[in-house]
């Protein structure tokens, strides 16, 4: 048991370079989406395409980071902060 202790520490490079990835193609895809938006009308009212685009990007990155459940509270909160700074930077 103790040869694993500190195992998620082997990746956390791992997943710095992840981040930085889903911070280049969420910003990517998001830019194409609200490109190639029309306003459809809905109810007398205009609804975007691109937001379901945005909102199905930020899903992803949830459910990932669910998954992942970083055992680390310090190292969570780092990349926590990295994901919030995806997320703002994206839209």
């Amino acid at each position: 048991m103790m040869a694993l202790t500190g195992y998620h520490n082997w990746f956390k490079t791992s997943i710095h370079k992840w981040l930085q990835i889903v911070h280049d193609k969420s910003c990517d895809r998001i830019r194409r989406a609200v490109d190639m938006d029309q306003l459809e009308p809905v109810q007398q009212a205009k609804h975007s395409s691109s937001a379901v685009d945005v909102t199905a990007c930020f899903s992803q990155v949830r459910e990932f980071w669910k998954q992942l459940s970083w055992p680390d509270s310090a190292g969570a909160f780092i990349f926590v902060t990295r994901l919030t700074d995806v997320s703002a930077t994206a839209t």
